[in-house]
């Protein structure tokens, strides 16, 4: 590694390298060795650059957390985090601070991520010039995405979107800052939308992001065409979806990245659109690029997307009764999921755990096993309570077991208890977008109230039996939930 006269000359570097050895974090600290050259090298000048280390750090920081390598991530925010404080760089310090707050909730723990994000907002107050206030503000809000707090992430974007928009260029340099900036801060507002269920609104800023571009190259066409596809696959658009998709396709090949959420939405879209051949030839190249990755988080982000490629092609084919080209069986995905789900439950990514949950009981109610897609769907609901963030899943949820306690139970006062407490979250959260769907299962459930007093029949809630048409329904409304949980990774 260093020698020993480096290491005295650089007491923090040496600090550093003791705790990541005691963390068993050697391969992350001999990766590190290029960076620590820069750092004692710069040490030596009149004028170290720590700006340039900061902003390494950084980004280094953000890929050990992609790769789910807390605590390896963790140590290089901290460093970050010092460095800047010492050299008086508020943008180094709310990024690394960021990237703290990011570590902090994948363990678990939203108590000290809170607190990052709060001495983000004291920081950004020192950050006077609006193209780097709007820049470093956009980084603080996509740790608000990725801990799901979307109502303080579309207040943080629309702010952005307003500074940018009014800011006057003073040459042609900050002009094309103001324009990237502009456009990267469209997409990952039209994200939030998705999350948010505001589908039209999303496409609206996606267009508004594509027509910013100048070059038919660049590379941050493939994120905007993604994410365009993304959300006419939500709006049951996949043949204008495949379209776009096909484009960035053409475009990633200029670039060596190994792009398996590309691959994997190419595989979806064509599974969307009943072509078993195109969606199993990108599911496999995905595969190939996941192994050729080999990190963890990459690879549940897989598995649980796979399944449900797999399930699409499934239900597609079995309608029309042909045999798949691929083999696997309902009981090795289910199988597959409870290994995925005890994995996430050990870190913070609430929202792949929450996919993969849903996926699990879809998997139940294609079996016939409605008792235990129930058991699942109610094992979701401490994820989804005193997060406003998955309020749209918490109301779609009781929606849901409304339904159960209609259609099973004939328990009609428990079913539209359940159902008024999703209506007031909707008023609440003002998500008005939500009002139609539960108006339609208000009416499955005053339906399902006027068959039970037809034919007198209660059914018992230990072995019910569950005729064609509830077991219907239910999948409907399964789908649905589902629908919204996968428009967007």
């Amino acid at each position: 590694m260093f020698s020993e006269e480096n290491k005295k000359i650089s007491p923090r570097w040496q600090r550093y390298y003791e705790l990541s050895s005691r963390l068993d974090l050697i391969p992350m600290a001999e990766k590190m060795n290029q960076i620590f050259s820069l750092y004692i090298e710069e040490l030596h000048t009149r004028h170290p650059d720590y700006i340039l280390i900061v902003h390494t750090l950084n980004l280094m920081g953000f890929q050990y957390h992609e790769q789910n390598r807390i605590p390896a991530a963790f140590l290089i925010f901290l460093l970050a985090q010092q460095i800047s404080e010492e050299i008086d760089y508020p943008e180094g310090e709310i990024r690394a601070i960021g990237g703290l707050a990011l570590c902090y909730f994948s363990i678990g723990n939203e108590e000290e991520a809170l607190k990052c994000i709060q001495k983000q907002k004291q920081l950004l107050l020192l950050i006077s010039n609006k193209l780097t206030h709007a820049s470093v503000l956009n980084n603080m809000t996509l740790m608000y995405t990725e801990m799901g707090n979307f109502e303080e992430a579309l207040k943080n974007y629309s702010h952005i979107i307003k500074i940018l928009k009014e800011y006057k260029p003073k040459n042609a340099i900050e002009e094309k800052k103001r324009r990237i900036n502009l456009m990267v801060v469209l997409n990952n507002y039209a994200d939030v939308l998705v999350q948010l269920g505001n589908l039209e609104e999303a496409l609206k800023r996606i267009d508004e992001a594509i027509e910013l571009v100048t070059d038919p190259n660049d590379q941050k066409l493939v994120i905007f065409y993604s994410t365009k596809a993304s959300i006419l696959n939500a709006l049951d658009r996949p043949e204008q979806a495949i379209k776009f998709l096909e484009k960035a396709y053409e475009l990633r090949k200029q670039d060596s990245t190994k792009d398996y959420i590309l691959l994997l939405d190419l595989a979806k879209t064509y599974a969307l659109l009943n072509q078993e051949k195109k969606a199993v030839k990108f599911l496999n190249s995905a595969h190939d690029c996941i192994k050729e990755i080999a990190q963890p988080l990459p690879e549940m982000k897989f598995s649980v997307a796979q399944i449900e490629i797999l399930l699409l092609l499934y239900r597609q084919i079995a309608a029309r009764r042909k045999k798949m080209s691929i083999t696997f069986s309902l009981s090795q995905l289910d199988e597959k999921l409870d290994y995925i789900i005890g994995q996430l439950m050990k870190s913070g990514f609430k929202m792949l755990l929450l996919k993969a949950y849903f996926w699990k009981c879809y998997i139940k109610v294609l079996k016939g096993d409605i008792n235990g897609a129930e058991y699942v769907l109610r094992k979701v609901q401490p994820l989804l309570h005193g997060k406003i963030a998955l309020t749209p899943f918490l109301i779609r949820y009781y929606a849901l077991i409304a339904l159960f306690d209609a259609y099973i139970y004939s328990d009609f006062s428990n079913a539209n208890k359940t159902l008024t407490k999703a209506y007031v979250l909707v008023r609440t959260h003002n998500l008005k977008f939500l009002t139609e769907f539960l108006e339609e299962i208000e009416k499955q459930i005053s339906l399902a109230k006027t068959i039970a007093s037809a034919h007198k029949k209660v059914i018992e809630k230990k072995g019910p039996e569950i005729d064609q048409q509830n077991l219907t329904i239910i999948k409907n409304y399964l789908e649905d939930i589902i629908e919204l949980i996968s428009a967007k990774e």
